[in-house]
């Protein structure tokens, strides 16, 4: 979007991104960096540098031509740590095992009969939320 108010007459509507609509009152000198008076639409009056810029510092300008439509981005996913808790349960043999989401289910596995050990296993996770 053109930014560029060198050529820009008293008259002129221009938008602004906190204000809204306005229009140049007065244009304050005539060399390079001159200084656009602006009169908004509710009330409000600032002065804005000829590159569109409120302060001379500023990285990006605040008034335009038209009006500017932004679109925030959705919130970014956080990441959360996720504690898990299972149950794992070895047989012999032939040297295998199952997991289950409760202890309750681990004990009532129909192959219990060649389970060596039942132990609880815990562990942390990083998930985007």
């Amino acid at each position: 979007m053109e930014t560029d108010f060198r050529n820009a007459k008293v008259g002129d509507r221009v938008w602004e991104i906190t204000e809204g609509w306005g229009k140049i009152t007065e244009i304050i000198g005539q060399d390079e960096g001159k200084t656009l008076a602006v009169k908004f639409d509710g009330g409000g009056e600032d002065e804005y540098w000829d590159d569109g810029k409120h302060y001379a510092t500023d990285i990006n300008p605040s008034l335009f031509w038209d009006e500017i439509k932004i679109t925030p981005p959705p919130r970014p996913k956080r990441k959360v740590m996720r504690t898990v808790e299972v149950w794992y349960n070895a047989y012999s043999p032939p040297n295998t095992y199952c997991v289950y989401n409760t202890k309750g289910a681990a004990d009532t596995c129909a192959d219990n009969e060649r389970r060596i050990a039942c132990v609880k296993l815990t562990g942390e996770f990083e998930v985007e939320e």
